[in-house]
C-alpha cells in the first residue's frame, strides 16, 4: 500500500492518490488532484470599430479537479484485465488574449 498527498487550504490546492498492489491478485489505483490558476486580467479585445475594452477587474481564476480511478486483475500470466476512469472538470474564468478582429 502506498498513500501520497498533500494540502494547501488557503489556495484550495489538493493531492492524493492511493495504491494497492499484491502479486497474486493484482492493483487498484485511485487519485484526486485539485488546483487553482490565478490571472491578473490583463487581457482585453478590440470591437469594430477599434476601440479596447478591458477585461473586468474581478479576481480572475480558474479550478481544475482531475479524479482517477483504476485497477489490474490477474496474474502476469496469458490474461491481465485493467480497467481505468478518468474526470476531468474546469470552471472559473480567465482573462482573454484576443486582441484584434479575425
Amino acid at each position: 500500500m502506498t498513500f501520497n498527498g498533500h494540502a494547501l487550504g488557503g489556495s484550495d490546492d489538493y493531492l492524493a492518490s492511493l495504491n494497492l498492489s499484491t502479486d497474486k491478485e493484482g492493483s487498484i489505483d485511485a487519485g484526486y488532484k485539485r488546483f487553482r490558476t490565478f490571472y491578473d486580467g490583463v487581457g482585453g479585445f478590440f470591437h469594430w470599430p477599434i476601440q479596447f475594452e478591458a477585461m473586468s477587474s474581478q479576481d480572475l481564476h480558474v479550478d481544475r479537479r482531475h479524479l482517477l480511478g483504476g485497477g489490474e486483475a490477474g496474474q502476469a500470466g496469458p490474461a491481465v484485465f485493467t480497467l481505468s476512469f478518468h474526470d476531468e472538470t474546469r470552471t472559473g474564468m480567465k482573462d482573454s488574449s484576443e486582441w484584434a478582429q479575425s
